[in-house]
């Protein structure tokens, strides 16, 4: 009897787990597209100004490093909402994907450092998606600017 009940519920715990791994890689994704969006946009618009900085001194790593620097305060900022909210709605969400098979009642608990692991991780993530993401930085030269004009 109890043997059945555990094979009954790792199948469910394995589901909840392939769930989260798809979320957090849906996850991923949409931040990746949303960063490459802004950061193409914002080297386009700040050419010029990367151009006079490289002519200062600054380096493409520094330059780089203070691209993604500007981008860390919304990503933590949205990355602390969204856990928060998650956390609010998992145990309602879950329990009405898993009426339709008969489970009316569940309570989940997900360990606080898993999610702090998971928002660290995205956190991480969108920092090195926007350094590699500025690489185009390394084009610019100052020479080039003078040129155009």
């Amino acid at each position: 009897m109890v043997t059945t009940i555990e094979g009954a519920a790792s199948v469910y715990v394995s589901l909840m787990t392939a769930i989260v791994a798809g979320i957090l890689i849906l996850s991923a994704v949409i931040i990746a597209f949303v960063l490459y969006l802004l950061v193409r946009i914002m080297i386009r618009n700040k050419k010029k100004d990367y151009g006079i900085l490289k002519a200062l001194g600054f380096t493409t790593g520094q330059l780089i490093l203070q691209t993604a620097l500007s981008f860390m305060p919304a990503v933590i900022l949205s990355t602390i909402v969204g856990t928060a909210a998650c956390t609010l709605i998992i145990n309602p969400l879950t329990a009405l994907f898993l009426s339709s098979i008969g489970i009316v009642k569940c309570t989940f608990t997900v360990p606080v450092g898993f999610i702090a692991a998971a928002a660290a991780g995205l956190i991480l993530f969108a920092f090195a998606a926007v350094c590699v993401l500025s690489l185009k930085i390394r084009k610019i030269t100052p020479r080039e600017l003078l040129a155009g004009e």
